[in-house]
């Protein structure tokens, strides 16, 4: 057996053989599922905001980025965006909706808008806090806009210009630690030259590590392979220079496992409709 270093669609890949895995264990209705929502909101053809939004296999909704223009906050522009998704994330079946922002984002926006943190990680090396919020969607949601703007569902186009609006917001708030946004790492598990096994990672913004999939074949489990790819993935998360790793893994899948290999229990989040929990991991690592 040997692991060898993969690439970035290699990488996506394990994401989607984590997630039929997941199908397996712990089925679905279906119902709220692999939804992805983008709109922005206008001031004529002005593209003065935007919001990205999907649904995992659980029907978890996320919200992935809020951008307003400076010129145009406190407006209840934000609002309206958030309370979209909102209510076209719980028709489609989600029931709860859940963000990561950072200390200099839009915590108190959040929060004044019914979500609640239950978890949070400090990065000193940042100076950064990330705060994890999640809102239970059980009620009639409305959100009226202001006159003279409008929202759209986004084309590529104008949710490109919100992302980029986005980035340069973070920039100007908070440089980035690493020359791109995101710096990814793969790593595979091969016998015989057949892939039995893959973890994939990044490091993020601000030199903070995230594991976000490992994947083992099931008639490989229980070999030690798992270990050895997490180390592989922590040992170059940590000369790349990120102080700590954090991941999220449902109850089904392996906690004790992350937690045998030094990784501290940080957020937990119930998800009684599929009677599961969502628990969140960190590992702080040593770094020169």
């Amino acid at each position: 057996m040997e692991i060898k270093k993969g690439t970035e669609d290699q990488g996506w890949a394990l994401v989607d053989k984590l997630d039929e895995f997941n199908r397996v264990m712990n089925p679905h209705s279906g119902a709220g599922t692999d939804l992805s929502i983008a709109y922005v909101v206008k001031q004529g053809d002005k593209v003065v905001g935007g919001i990205e939004a999907s649904s995992d296999d659980h029907a978890v909704g996320y919200v992935e980025m809020l951008w307003i223009d400076e010129a145009y906050r406190r407006k209840g522009l934000g609002f309206v965006l958030l309370t979209t998704v909102e209510r076209e994330l719980q028709n489609a079946g989600c029931q709860r909706l859940r963000l990561e922002t950072f200390d200099y984002q839009a915590p108190a926006f959040y929060r004044a808008n019914g979500y609640h943190d239950f978890a949070k990680l400090n990065y000193d090396h940042a100076n950064l806090t990330e705060y994890f919020f999640v809102k239970e969607l059980q009620r009639p949601i409305t959100g009226e806009l202001v006159p003279d703007f409008s929202i759209d569902q986004a084309d590529d186009q104008s949710i490109a210009t919100v992302e980029d609006q986005f980035q340069a917001y973070n920039l100007s708030k908070k440089p980035l630690l690493q020359d791109e946004p995101a710096v990814t790492f793969t790593f595979l598990a091969e016998e015989d030259g057949q892939c039995i096994g893959g973890i994939f990672g990044y490091s993020s913004m601000y030199l903070i590590g995230y594991m976000e999939s490992l994947w083992v074949a099931e008639e490989y489990r229980h070999k030690g392979i798992g270990t050895e790819l997490v180390n592989a993935l922590v040992k170059a998360l940590r000369d790349f220079g990120c102080p700590s790793v954090h991941l999220d893994t449902m109850s089904y899948q392996a906690p004790e496992f992350y937690q045998s290999l030094g990784f501290k229990h940080f957020g937990k989040l119930t998800h009684p409709e599929i009677g599961a929990s969502e628990m969140f991991f960190v590992k702080h690592l040593e770094v020169s």
